[in-house]
């Protein structure tokens, strides 16, 4: 907050304060959503997808506003800002994972089992050694959340042989896995 008193359109402080806002310790709390969505879209106003030295803090500020009206409901909004992360980064897992969540909230069951599954696709394919843009990945590590994600809603579609295989593979990833 001091850092940005003295310099208001730091871009990189910009993304930190709303960070830091958005992983408050007890999750995403409702009160900050206006902080975050004005921290994070002033980064975007300030940053391109075009400039390398500022690439990556537009990338996951569309990435903190996308969750932001996620966990605020709005999920047409949350999606619009997946999509437009996604359109400078196709290979970025946080927003595609999150999509699946759009998809499943909006009871959208394909378009959730592709989120999904694009998001488990592009895991298994990440190569840290290949990354070329320098960006927080929360959600590198989610595979289990993912495919639980696809058994609740096999389950909802009262797929119970889709939903039964789901919930092996998360046991197989983390027989721990208490949901």
């Amino acid at each position: 907050e001091k850092q940005l008193r003295q310099e208001p359109d730091n871009p990189f402080a910009l993304f930190n304060y709303a960070q830091l806002l958005r992983s408050n310790g007890e999750g995403f709390a409702q009160e900050q959503i206006p902080t975050v969505i004005a921290s994070a879209g002033r980064a975007v106003e300030l940053t391109s997808p075009n400039d390398p030295t500022t690439r990556h803090i537009h990338l996951m500020c569309l990435d903190q506003l996308a969750w932001a009206h996620f966990f605020d409901k709005k999920y047409d909004q949350a999606a619009a800002y997946c999509r437009r992360a996604l359109d400078i980064k196709p290979d970025y897992v946080d927003p595609m994972l999150l999509l699946g969540h759009i998809h499943a909230q909006q009871l959208a069951i394909p378009s959730a089992l592709q989120a999904y599954q694009r998001y488990l696709n592009a895991r298994h394919q990440y190569d840290p050694a290949r990354e070329t843009d320098n960006i927080i990945l929360l959600h590198l590590n989610s595979q289990t959340i993912a495919l639980y994600s696809m058994g609740m809603i096999s389950e909802i579609a009262d797929d119970t042989v889709s939903a039964r295989e789901y919930f092996r593979k998360v046991l197989e990833l983390d027989p721990e896995y208490l949901d």
